[in-house]
């Protein structure tokens, strides 16, 4: 599910929602977060939606300054079987210029996944291309989705529109399942970008792309771990590692 961030249908990049009947999951071209107690079971696609993460969210739109528009994807999922948990999964790529946009995209889905944690008491699964290290000149974003940096002014209507009491999940932040993850289930480097360089060339490595669980919780994270990119004939098939994310609902 998602559509094209360039006009609202089909042109330019989505952050597309995948989900298989016989294998449910959830990701971005390089997330995989896969739900341990549905392995063989549907999911069911309950609604969905996407806003652009801008100064006017309904709208397609770009945010002064970005490289190009970027967008936001949400789905409202449940599995089928089992305990037929349903929960909120909201997947982006923030821009690769602007520190600005990283900013405000991370206050606007950070807001929006508030507003789900509150009503629909129901875990809260966030994944994407931050362009954000945890650390560093550029880690804003980072550190307002978890809740270490205060949040920047967003759109009075998508405030209006996704308002919540004031003591409902106030202290509501996403969790990075990385350092959720039992040491001993975490099996991966560090960087998540590589860029197209030479294995021995390390200088753009870092970590930017990221799994979350809402701290409203009713998750588990069993396992996380990144793979490379790197074909078998030495070709790189992206200039990211591919993030995997296995979590009990």
């Amino acid at each position: 599910i998602g559509i094209g961030r360039d006009d609202g249908i089909a042109a330019g990049e989505f952050s597309p929602i995948f989900f298989k009947s016989n294998f449910p999951f959830s990701l971005r071209f390089l997330f995989l977060v896969r739900l341990l107690n549905s392995y063989r079971s549907e999911i069911r696609l309950i609604s969905n939606d996407t806003f652009w993460t801008s100064n006017t969210p309904f709208d397609v739109s770009r945010f002064p300054g970005a490289g190009s528009f970027r967008i936001c994807t949400i789905a409202h999922l449940q599995l089928k079987s089992g305990n037929r948990t349903a929960f909120t999964y909201l997947n982006t790529h923030m821009d690769d210029r602007s520190d600005a946009q990283r900013q405000l995209a991370a206050s606007l889905i950070l807001y929006r996944a508030r507003f789900e944690a509150v009503t629909t008491n129901k875990p809260v699964l966030i994944t994407g291309d931050f362009n954000s290290a945890p650390t560093g000149p550029d880690s804003g974003a980072y550190k307002i989705i978890t809740g270490a940096a205060p949040s920047v002014p967003i759109n009075a209507t998508f405030a209006a529109k996704f308002a919540v009491p004031p003591t409902a999940q106030e202290n509501f932040t996403a969790l990075d399942l990385r350092a959720q993850t039992p040491r001993r289930a975490v099996r991966s480097t560090l960087a998540t970008y590589t860029g197209f360089t030479s294995p021995s060339d390390t200088s753009v490595w870092t970590r930017i792309d990221f799994v979350f669980g809402g701290s409203n919780l009713g998750w588990t994270a069993e396992g996380y771990k990144m793979e490379s990119s790197r074909t078998d004939d030495g070709v790189l098939a992206s200039d990211h590692r591919p993030v995997f994310a296995d979590v009990t609902l």
